[in-house]
């Protein structure tokens, strides 16, 4: 007798069940470690254009020298992966190109933007700290500051002008500071000040620390608000440049740069070859 031909179907579809194997056979995630990411990163940012202009040996000399600065910028304590895809994908954008933005520097120079999110601080909620990476930024949460203050771990929570700000995660509205009370209108250029965060955006606090501009500390006289270093200058944080990019290296002053190619004698290629 015939099999019914009702039970083909059946019969057709009992192999497809065995799909789970392939979830087994993709081992551990190569990003879960500092040292996985940052060949990923390595491997996206060396392309050829960039080995050529960059006048590396070759891809694995480029590859090695990034791997390595990625390593001296990415924090070992506290990384996680669950947002270095995002981070990732930054990274082969900005180096797609001939040269490097103040935006794009930010990003793989100083972990900005969207490599901004790699790091579970030890910090917890309201604890000191003095830069975001103390912070657990994985949940968002940030070092927000006053003027002359000490800043703190929260997630921000904007506030609109004039409304209070005594709330240690209130952040005022662009073009408005706090005062430790409420958001006021942000001073205007000769205006006194005691921490850039109090000047309008293309403006800086000079005098209020060590009379080179920058961010000042408790108990400082003040300063006065002048315009941002545009164009090459020497500077002494990303506050100082009017790109919004200070270039440093160790303690030495850095130099503010808006945009950087990428060449044989230019300072980018020192860790692309």
């Amino acid at each position: 007798m015939k099999s019914p031909l009702y039970l083909l179907p059946v019969v057709l579809l009992l192999p497809l069940g065995g799909c789970s194997s392939d979830s087994k056979a993709r081992g551990p995630d190569p990003l879960a470690t500092v040292s996985g990411f940052c060949q990923a990163w390595a491997e996206l940012a060396c392309t050829q254009k960039v080995v050529d202009l960059c006048a590396a040996d070759d891809i694995n000399a480029c590859q090695s020298g990034q791997a390595g600065f990625c390593e001296s910028i990415v924090p070992g304590s506290g990384y996680d992966p669950k947002y270095a895809k995002e981070c990732l994908r930054a990274v082969e954008r900005a180096y797609s190109g001939t040269g490097l933005t103040a935006e794009q520097l930010l990003v793989v120079r100083q972990l900005g933007g969207d490599c901004s999110r790699l790091i579970r601080g030890a910090s917890s909620v309201g604890d000191a700290c003095s830069k975001d990476t103390d912070c657990d930024t994985i949940a968002g949460y940030l070092c927000v500051t006053r003027p002359a203050g000490e800043g703190t771990c929260q997630i921000p929570e904007e506030v609109e002008p004039g409304r209070s700000c005594e709330n240690a995660a209130a952040v005022c509205q662009e073009d408005f500071y706090c005062d430790g009370s409420h958001c006021l209108e942000k001073l205007a250029e000769d205006e006194a000040c005691i921490d850039t965060q109090e000047c309008a955006a293309d403006l800086r606090c000079q005098g209020a620390d060590t009379g080179e501009g920058g961010a000042s500390g408790a108990g400082d006289e003040g300063g006065t608000c002048v315009p941002r270093i545009t164009g090459l200058g020497t500077c002494e944080s990303n506050d100082d440049c009017a790109s919004g990019f200070c270039e440093q290296s160790g303690e030495a002053a850095g130099e503010c740069f808006t945009a950087l190619q990428f060449g044989r004698n230019e300072s980018i290629c020192k860790d692309l070859r």
